[in-house]
């Protein structure tokens, strides 16, 4: 009920301005005061929704290559048990068939005649032990490449989606940063057959973004592209000539990529051992995507990081502004400096650091300890530090590495 009511006063105070309400900041600041009301309901009366279409393309995205990995893992998970359990059904039927045989045996040695020799070979050939394990040892085999053959289809399957889910969004994002930048050319108007080409050229020579930072990560997604053709078009076959760069590919995969070769066929055919090979391709996108994201933002002169700051420090005024005075790389990550300014007033400065860890981590460091809102701030943070990264920090935290956040805020 509460909730409701300061729902509706702050649509009020929206729609009628701030002088029918008093200042939203003092009321939440009052309730805060006299109620010791939750931050965390007001953190979310603060956050007016929403965000920008660029920041949603991204956190859209991130969430489609964790569900697709997630699927990949579970399916994977899924194919693993069912072998365990089909082994363990026929290793059941075996020892079956051998208590079946022993029995066999046991009641043919009875009741032949003649010595030791003549009653066992007429018992063995009977019960044919051998032959209840040579039938077994086959179906054991012929169950252990059945399911070989359909991880590799499955690997492959997941390998393929893993490029197709970036070169779809991809031309999702230079449609969206075509009206963002009011560019008259589109994507179509310098689109060749090489469409991821096409792609970053359009980013790079149309839009002009700076994509250094991008390229070692576009190195190895050309690698899987090509991959990925041999797959889609040529079923993972290869000529038996020499093929340098599949045979680099294939001796930096760490046995996870192999060439089987039939004898009586002209070709060798790729495999794919292991799914986690596939789910270093995950990684890999992850890794690229968040370096376009620092690109774009730099681009827009940090417009996407300022916007995860206002949310923030809309908290303590409503009316506040974020101005970004410095973006720097650090070892492992980034620095970003800003101002939290109302009008011609700096109510404070501050910094944000992120950079790669072994675990996730925030650390908090307030040095306007006189600031009543900015202490609610920091506290609510301090005890909800999860929550920072999966909502705050979205899509700007890199979600397959763990991260040291470190917020400082201090006097102007």
């Amino acid at each position: 009920m509460i909730q409701r009511s300061l729902v509706s006063l702050k649509r009020s105070s929206l729609k009628y301005g701030e002088d029918r309400t008093g200042n939203l900041t003092f009321i939440i600041y009052y309730l805060m005061m006299v109620y010791d009301f939750d931050i965390s309901v007001l953190m979310y009366l603060m956050d007016r929704g929403g965000g920008s279409d660029l920041l949603h393309f991204f956190k859209e995205l991130i969430n489609k290559i964790q569900i697709q990995r997630r699927h990949a893992e579970t399916t994977t998970d899924l194919y693993r048990r069912e072998y365990v359990t089909r082994l363990s059904e026929l290793r059941e039927k075996r020892e079956t068939a051998h208590a079946e045989a022993k029995k066999i045996y046991d009641e043919v040695y009875a009741a032949t005649d003649g010595d030791e020799n003549e009653k066992w070979s007429q018992a063995i050939m009977e019960a044919d032990p051998n032959g209840v394990d040579n039938h077994f040892n086959l179906e054991e085999v012929t169950l252990e490449m059945t399911y070989k053959e359909m991880a590799d289809h499955f690997n492959k399957s997941s390998f393929v989606i893993v490029y197709a889910l970036l070169e779809n969004e991809l031309r999702r994002l230079c449609g969206i940063l075509k009206t963002e930048f009011g560019k008259r050319l589109s994507l179509q108007d310098i689109e060749s057959k090489d469409y991821l080409q096409s792609m970053i050229n359009y980013l790079d020579k149309v839009l002009e973004i700076e994509l250094n930072v991008c390229q070692p990560y576009l190195t190895k997604i050309k690698q899987v592209q090509f991959l990925r053709n041999k797959i889609m078009h040529a079923a993972g076959e290869f000529p038996l000539n020499d093929q340098p760069l599949l045979d680099q590919l294939i001796k930096d995969s760490h046995g996870n990529l192999y060439l089987q070769h039939y004898e009586p066929l002209p070709y060798r055919l790729l495999k794919i051992k292991k799914v986690e090979y596939v789910y270093q391709q995950y990684d890999l996108l992850l890794d690229f995507i968040h370096e376009l994201l620092w690109c774009l933002d730099t681009k827009l002169q940090h417009a996407l990081i300022r916007e995860k700051l206002l949310l923030l420090f809309h908290f303590l005024d409503e009316q506040a502004d974020v101005v970004i005075t410095q973006l720097k790389p650090v070892k492992k990550g980034r620095e970003v400096s800003f101002s939290v300014v109302k009008g011609n007033d700096t109510i404070l400065d501050g910094t944000l650091t992120l950079t790669t860890a072994k675990k996730d981590s925030l650390h908090l460091n307030n040095q306007l300890a006189d600031h009543y809102l900015l202490g609610r701030l920091m506290a609510y943070l301090d005890e909800n530090q999860q929550s920072f990264f999966d909502d705050f920090l979205q899509p700007f935290y890199k979600m397959n590495h763990p991260l040291r956040a470190e917020l400082t805020c201090y006097p102007h």
